[in-house]
């Protein structure tokens, strides 16, 4: 019968530790028990959330992306400015053109208003002038004095308001470098027609004067 009193027990051989799987390389992807491990965060917490994966190189791309995005802006900001030549050549045009059309906007303007002043005594006391007009054929005084009173300061009036209008609209135009000679021409042409139905008008309600227009018109023919 054998001893085994003496027999020693074998010793219980040392736990055996998995390999270690090595550290990833810049670009390659962790698990994400790597990952978590990484930031700390607890293993119970992975059930309930997904730590996503981000890709080395998605910031590259954005970046890349960005600066493509810049230039082309830029590029489309350089041809949408007019080149110095283009500005210089407009600038010479506007310089050349403006003197001329400034002088013979404000000489048309003079001539108005220098119209308006000699003819103001006449249209305000028009009976007075049309009696005055035919004194020398011995015409019976003018009758109808209030109505052409008020014809005459009618046709004053509107030849002031269209003085007044036609300075600011070449005022305007002129600082903004457009041609404005031909403003003063159409509204003195209205307010010189304006003054002659007004007159024409007054002495044609007169039997007097209608009467002597009719000879005058009888003889000629």
């Amino acid at each position: 019968m054998t001893d085994h009193s003496n027999t020693t027990p074998p010793a219980p051989s040392a736990p055996t530790t998995p390999t270690a799987r090595p550290r990833p390389q810049f670009g390659e992807l962790a698990t994400p028990e790597e990952q978590r491990a990484a930031i700390a965060v607890p293993l119970d917490v992975a059930a309930s959330e997904s730590v996503p994966v981000v890709e080395a190189d998605a910031t590259a791309r954005e970046k890349a992306d960005g600066k493509a995005a810049a230039k082309a802006a830029a590029k489309a900001d350089r041809d949408a400015e007019p080149t110095l030549a283009d500005q210089k050549e407009s600038s010479t045009g506007t310089a050349v053109r403006a003197p001329s059309d400034r002088f013979a906007s404000w000489a048309l303007l003079g001539l108005g208003l220098f119209n308006i002043l000699t003819t103001s005594s006449a249209l305000i006391d028009l009976p007075a002038a049309i009696t005055q007009f035919f004194a020398a054929d011995d015409l019976d005084p003018y009758g109808p004095v209030g109505t052409a009173r008020v014809l005459g300061i009618a046709a004053l009036v509107v030849s002031v308001g269209l003085w007044i209008l036609t300075l600011v609209l070449v005022q305007r135009r002129v600082n903004a470098g457009r041609i404005s000679w031909w403003i003063p021409l159409v509204t003195g042409l209205i307010s010189i027609i304006v003054v002659l139905v007004c007159v024409g008008g007054a002495m044609m309600i007169d039997p007097a004067v209608f009467q002597y227009i009719q000879q005058m018109s009888g003889a000629a023919s």
